[in-house]
């Protein structure tokens, strides 16, 4: 969603750019004002390329002296702002505003490697390559200043969040349409010289066949990807809240942070975090986590001890431990284990 009113306010604001008019500062400042207010981050693909596209188009003069930009600036802020006073001041959410720079992160030269594995993670490494170059030609200097300044938005993005870069794919979701804007430039150079050698019908049909082959070629595998067939899902989870039983008092090791149990299951688990959590604690600066103590907090009243993510639970050897030889197994599936904590194994 954020990604989609990114590009919106791209569009919106470049026509306001190329003809300016009251109507079209009010749908450029609403749509970046969507754009933020769905995630606050996204004001590192508009910022940035905004300020190049006017400073470099119009001057810095006859921008901060133009009412459209003030308002279209206002527009893009108000919802964002009062939905920040009102978590801030009423919700009480200060919290969530900490523990996302670690400039540690940025010392380790893996880190940028690791970066690099995140990106191709959603992209092709040809596009990557294409999109770093195609910054650089576009004929237009505005054109060319706000592309390269949504990469530099892009890099900023990194460099203020790289834990949450190398730990949320999505984080990199925004650099698809940077990458697909920067490309924009080398298809206008391959049409143009196209269009010079004047191709006959023959050649034309062949350069169209060779375009929608490589469409095709990028569906399929698009399709392959997302072949993976989830209907097994809510019947396995109803079947394991059944196992458990609705009234239980539950402390989980599950997926989606025990979303998936509660929705499909109707378990309302305690969620004992992941391996990444405890990492980020420790980045942060938190208290050394205490095993004993926080395994008592967790299991405290609790009836059951759910896993369902049976590799994550190899990768904490002491919560392993702890259930096997301090409880009895209550019900053992293919991919779930539920120990009975209301029965421990006396030595």
């Amino acid at each position: 969603l954020m990604v989609m009113w990114i590009v919106v306010s791209w569009w919106a604001f470049y026509q306001w750019y190329q003809s300016p008019s009251w109507k079209r500062a009010v749908i450029a400042g609403l749509s970046a004002g969507m754009a933020l207010l769905t995630k606050n981050v996204s004001v590192f693909f508009l910022l940035f390329p905004f300020a190049a596209l006017l400073l470099r188009g119009h001057g810095f003069k006859k921008t901060i002296r133009d009412p459209q930009s003030w308002a279209i600036a206002g527009l893009a802020v108000l919802p964002l702002f009062v939905y920040t006073m009102y978590g801030l001041w009423v919700l009480e959410l200060g919290e969530q505003f900490g523990g996302r720079f670690f400039p540690d992160l940025l010392k380790d030269p893996s880190h940028y490697i690791k970066w690099f594995n995140e990106v191709l993670k959603i992209m092709a490494f040809p596009w990557l390559l294409g999109g770093l170059l195609g910054m650089f030609a576009f004929k237009k200097a505005d054109q060319r200043a706000f592309v390269i300044a949504l990469w530099f938005g892009y890099g900023l993005y990194g460099l203020l969040f790289p834990y949450h870069f190398l730990t949320h794919s999505y984080y990199h979701l925004p650099l698809i349409p940077v990458v697909g804007l920067s490309l924009a430039s080398i298809a206008e150079y391959i049409f143009l010289g196209i269009a010079i050698l004047k191709p006959g019908l023959l050649h034309t049909l062949m350069i169209l066949g060779i375009v929608a082959f490589g469409i095709f070629i990028q569906l399929w595998n698009t399709r392959i990807a997302l072949f993976e067939d989830f209907r097994h899902e809510p019947a396995y989870w109803k079947a394991v809240g059944e196992t458990v039983g609705y009234d239980s008092k539950v402390v989980a090791l599950s997926q989606d942070y025990s979303n998936r149990i509660a929705y499909y299951g109707w378990i309302n688990a305690l969620n004992w975090p992941g391996v990444g959590h405890f990492n980020y604690r420790e980045l942060r600066g938190g208290k050394p986590v205490e095993f004993d103590e926080w395994f008592a907090e967790y299991s405290e009243g609790k009836d059951f001890f759910l896993i369902t993510r049976l590799k994550e639970l190899d990768r904490q050897p002491e919560l392993k431990d702890a259930l096997y030889d301090g409880y009895e197994i209550f019900a053992e599936g293919p991919g779930d284990i539920v120990f009975n904590l209301k029965s421990p194994i006396t030595p």
